[in-house]
């Protein structure tokens, strides 16, 4: 096999696995923002609106607290407008495969899937993308969705 065949086949970015990258950059890093908003800046106004006059900065938000901007951020957004903000810049949107279930929890688990689907900066995601026939990763199965580009 030469060069530009095992490139073409392994290493050349689909435009949707391409769309997919960047929208994911976009909507961690208005979670991340999000979350250090709220953890820096949020609470902390808080307390000096309650009298506490507690100016700590050390950030100490609880793990709940991003899990609940995750579902907020993630599964809500998608069930409604089939796309969250990342999606919708980069002209994707989600379809669910299956009319009778319930398209929240059908995105809840594509994102429950995302401790699978992320770690090592998205590498299993990314496979999983490029390697699958339909462009899907794991939450993309579980839930029974593709990510599609808008037409």
């Amino acid at each position: 096999m030469n060069y530009k065949t095992y490139y073409n086949k392994y290493l050349s970015l689909d435009p949707i696995l391409a769309r997919r990258c960047w929208a994911a950059l976009l909507d961690y890093f208005v979670v991340s923002a999000a979350f250090m908003v709220y953890t820096y800046g949020v609470r902390n106004l808080v307390e000096i609106s309650m009298g506490l006059q507690s100016l700590n900065f050390q950030g100490n938000a609880s793990p709940l607290t991003f899990i609940l901007l995750w579902i907020i951020y993630f599964p809500v957004p998608e069930a409604i407008f089939s796309a969250t903000l990342g999606k919708a810049a980069f002209d994707l949107k989600v379809v669910y495969e299956d009319n009778n279930s319930s398209r929240f929890v059908s995105s809840l688990k594509r994102h429950i899937l995302d401790l699978i689907d992320f770690p090592f900066f998205g590498l299993i995601g990314i496979l999983m993308v490029k390697l699958s026939r339909e462009h899907k990763r794991a939450g993309d199965f579980w839930g029974h969705t593709t990510v599609v580009i808008q037409q």
